[in-house]
Order: C-alpha cells, then sequence, then structure tokens
C-alpha cells in the first residue's frame, strides 16, 4: 500500500534484550515488526503514525541483539542502568537479582525513556503482536490540550475518573505477578507506552 503524504508523528518501539537464552529471538522480532508495519502509516489497517524499531540490549545480549539490525532495528547497547547497591528500597535491592527472567537487567527497559528524539515510545517484549494502530494513545500524548482530549476510542480503566492533564504513559497491570490481597500491582513491563524524558 502506498503511504500518505505525511505521518502523524514517527513512534519509537523499542524491545530489550538481557541476555541470550536457547531459543533464537530474529522469529519473534520480525513478527513483532511486521504487526507494527502494518498498523503503521505503511500498513493497510488505517494507521497514521511512522515508525522507528529499536533493540535496547544489555552486553550479555549482544550475540542475539546483534543479528536484529539485519531486521530493521536500531542497536542500542545499554549498562544495566541502576547499580543493585544504590537501591533505596530493602525489599527491591534484596530481590531484584533473583527476581523474573533477567534480575536486574530487566532495569534496562527503561532506557527507552532515553529516545527522546520520538514524541511517544512503545516499549513491547517480543512474544507481542500489535493487531491494530495505537493511534488514540499517540493522539492522546501528543494532543496540546490532553485534559480537554476525547477519549471515546481510548479504553481506559476508569472512565468516570478525572483526565489527567498531561498523560506520560499508558501501561497495564500485571495482576498475575502478585496475590489478590496485595493493595499496589507492578506494572506489566511487555507494553509500556511512554513520553521519553530524560
Amino acid at each position: 500500500k502506498a503511504s500518505p503524504e505525511k505521518a502523524a508523528a514517527t513512534i519509537g518501539f523499542a524491545v530489550t534484550v538481557t541476555g541470550c537464552g536457547s531459543d533464537p529471538i530474529t522469529e519473534g522480532a520480525a513478527v513483532l515488526k511486521h504487526s507494527i508495519h502494518l498498523a503503521s502509516i505503511h500498513g493497510n489497517i488505517g494507521g497514521r503514525y511512522d515508525y522507528k524499531m529499536y533493540a535496547i540490549y544489555h552486553p550479555n545480549g549482544e550475540a542475539c541483539a546483534t543479528p536484529l539490525k539485519d531486521l530493521g532495528y536500531e542497536l542500542v547497547r545499554r549498562e544495566t542502568p541502576v547499580a543493585v547497591s544504590d537501591i533505596e528500597g530493602d525489599f527491591l535491592r534484596s530481590k531484584i537479582e533473583e527476581n523474573g527472567c533477567c534480575g536486574e537487567k530487566e532495569l534496562v527497559k527503561l532506557e527507552a525513556y532515553t529516545l527522546t528524539q520520538h514524541p511517544v515510545v512503545v516499549h513491547l517484549d517480543l512474544d507481542v503482536l500489535i493487531l491494530k494502530p495505537l493511534d488514540a494513545l499517540f493522539d492522546w500524548m501528543i494532543s496540546s490540550d490532553q485534559g480537554n482530549y476525547d477519549t471515546a476510542d481510548v479504553p481506559i480503566m476508569w472512565p468516570e475518573r478525572e483526565k489527567p492533564k498531561k498523560v506520560n504513559a499508558f501501561f497495564t497491570r500485571d495482576y498475575n505477578m502478585v496475590g489478590p490481597e496485595r493493595k499496589y500491582k507492578p506494572v506489566q513491563g511487555g507494553f509500556l507506552v511512554l513520553r521519553p524524558d530524560m
């Protein structure tokens, strides 16, 4: 499909590679990029935004991240942005190295905030597909009057609550990570739409 004359903006899409496992990641990266392409201004399902792909990788994942360059990802090498010893909360500091798949290297995802050449960055895991344009989210974040933005096309968990004056992120909660008795649920790092900021 021929692209319209001008995209609304170019959105950064980032994945994180924290290390190399036994399964190759190129297939997931290729399928994810293709789904983003279809949902963009270049695709056939009505997207109005262009995109640029990034693979933010920890040095432990360099061998796995390098092939993503051939798929059109810009490679961004980053160390873990916070030393475990510098984490102030005792619970997190004592548990983070043994947590999840990647321990403290999971914090490399925060480097998506450094992609300030884009008005919005979407951080995704490699096992995600984009099935329709995310334009309503991008429109709201980029709008000059975010407090009065018409959110009819945006799925909001509590639509009766007052809308924020400025939207800096959209995310989903990871309810499977903690028990139902926990008041605060963690953010699911595999889908984070954010406003880059240093």
